[in-house]
């Protein structure tokens, strides 16, 4: 798979070299009009190094939430996704706002591709990176992720952690200690 060469949006880079982009000027870089008290709330306590959990039904925008924060604190994001299809549509809907670029390693990234990429993470060409659990299992992808120095670390749809019935994947439980290894 050959992907195009990935810069960063303008205006971005400058503001975040400063330290932070004011959580408004990250809000203007987006299709959002309001944020929701608790996608506020959310958002505080993110820029300010707390952990948060956000349980918000189906089409409330949880999204924004890690977008947003990526955008206004220093440092890459990473995105634990369940599925690649929602791992494109994310990286869409970046790439159709003044948001700092976004990409994805998977299983259908070359070796090739996967060095490109995090250079190009370590570089500060791309903040959010996007990935499954199971890739995270990978121990040389794993080494190579945690010189990325991410800032902040999301599981999005993390309903799939609970460890009951049929569909629970196991790869979700070593996050914590991926999490604890990428220093975010």
């Amino acid at each position: 798979m050959n992907s195009p060469r990935i810069e960063p949006k303008p205006g971005i880079e400058q503001a975040k070299a400063d330290g932070a982009l004011p959580i408004e000027a990250a809000v203007d870089l987006t299709d959002i009009d309001t944020l929701t008290a608790t996608q506020a709330a959310c958002v505080d306590a993110a820029v300010a190094g707390r952990d948060v959990l956000a349980v918000i039904s189906t089409g409330g925008a949880k999204s924004a939430i890690y977008q947003l924060t990526g955008a206004a604190v220093p440092g890459p994001t990473l995105v634990v996704v369940p599925l690649l299809a929602l791992a494109d549509d994310q990286m869409a809907g970046i790439e159709a706002t003044e948001l700092p670029r976004a990409g994805a390693i998977d299983g259908r990234t070359s070796t090739a591709d996967r060095q490109r990429i995090c250079d190009q993470v370590r570089q500060g060409r791309l903040e959010y990176l996007f990935t499954t659990p199971e890739i995270l299992q990978n121990d040389r992808l794993r080494r190579e992720l945690e010189t990325c120095r991410f800032s902040l670390f999301v599981v999005d749809e993390a309903h799939c952690v609970v460890t009951w019935g049929q569909s629970f994947r196991s790869a979700y439980l070593y996050l914590g200690e991926v999490r604890s290894r990428l220093g975010s």
